[in-house]
């Protein structure tokens, strides 16, 4: 045992177990390295997006398989919210008063889209398009889970045979 030293964010003592310990290890876990660099600004969730979509890393990741480090992190990403979709679910959520306005509930709110973005991608950040659903309400909209896509589909396919 070389000694210890105090994690940089949470100050818990840290056991030096080897010689690189003694100019690498500065914090307890991973976690807590993304913590402190978090909140030191070093980086934020708006940066690992942009470097994640650039076309630089789309061409990296191009003749690389589904299994490289570049297409795992891409996968950890892209189901994290962009900025403007934080804010559009903000200000939709403030406009209701962050209830629901079917029932009233005020727990498990969903900032739903009228529109589906998917048929109307030039709605997807305005306000007008958004409304305030709970959960269990929200299971319950036309478009949920492309209900009436699929609806139209079979429909579509019933009609042709």
């Amino acid at each position: 045992m070389l000694g210890t030293r105090e994690c940089l964010n949470c100050r818990v003592e840290i056991q030096l177990k080897i010689r690189r310990d003694l100019t690498r290890k500065k914090f307890c876990s991973r976690a807590c390295r993304q913590r402190w660099r978090y909140n030191n600004g070093e980086w934020t969730m708006d940066r690992i997006w942009e470097k994640s979509w650039t076309p630089e890393a789309n061409a990296k990741k191009a003749h690389h398989g589904p299994n490289h480090p570049l297409w795992i992190a891409d996968r950890k990403t892209k189901g994290r919210p962009r900025p403007e979709c934080r804010e559009w679910k903000n200000a939709v959520l403030e406009r209701d008063g962050q209830k629901c306005i079917w029932c009233g509930a005020m727990d498990k709110l969903v900032a739903d889209h009228i529109f589906p973005c998917a048929a109307y991608p030039e709605k997807r950040f305005d306000v007008e398009n958004g409304r305030t659903l709970c959960e269990d309400c929200h299971r319950k909209t036309p478009t949920f889970a492309k209900k009436k896509f699929l609806q139209e589909r079979m429909t579509h396919h019933a009609i042709s045979q």
